[in-house]
């Protein structure tokens, strides 16, 4: 493969990676507000609007085969409190011990982490928007 061609297949790679981020970024979010296609496609009838392609929630089937494996080790993954109750995420300390569990193929560990580390960083905005806001209502 020549040069330009190794390139094209890199950026290739890049964009369907990021294409992949932001499904798995939509399906976390839409996973902790409980809204399924379904709903939101009925939502939009109700309503008499046309669905928005970005808005429509993404749901496991519509997501790579590594990802929904991500999605299923995500689960299995204690999570990790701070001391003061804030959300840290999850807890990887034992990771190659659950890749080997999931028969993750080594070549593939820096991406699950990858993909790991997009689901916990949006898991700990979403758990610690639900807390701060929780604290303000019981404050007032």
């Amino acid at each position: 493969m020549d040069k330009f061609n190794c390139k094209r297949h890199k950026k290739l790679q890049q964009e369907q990676l990021n294409k992949e981020l932001k499904k798995l970024k939509s399906y976390i979010s839409n996973r902790n507000i409980g809204m399924t296609r379904e709903q939101y496609l009925d939502m939009c009838q109700e309503i008499g609007s046309e669905p928005i392609e970005d808005e429509i929630p993404v749901e496991v089937d519509d997501l790579t085969v590594q990802s929904q494996q991500v999605i299923e080790i995500f689960n299995y993954l204690p999570d990790e409190w701070g001391s003061m109750g804030g959300y840290q995420g999850k807890k990887l300390d034992n990771f190659p011990i659950i890749f080997e569990l999931f028969e993750v193929p080594k070549t593939n560990w820096i991406l699950y982490l990858d993909l790991l580390g997009v689901l916990i960083e949006e898991q700990v905005k979403i758990v610690n928007k639900k807390i701060e806001a929780e604290s303000k209502r019981g404050a007032k």
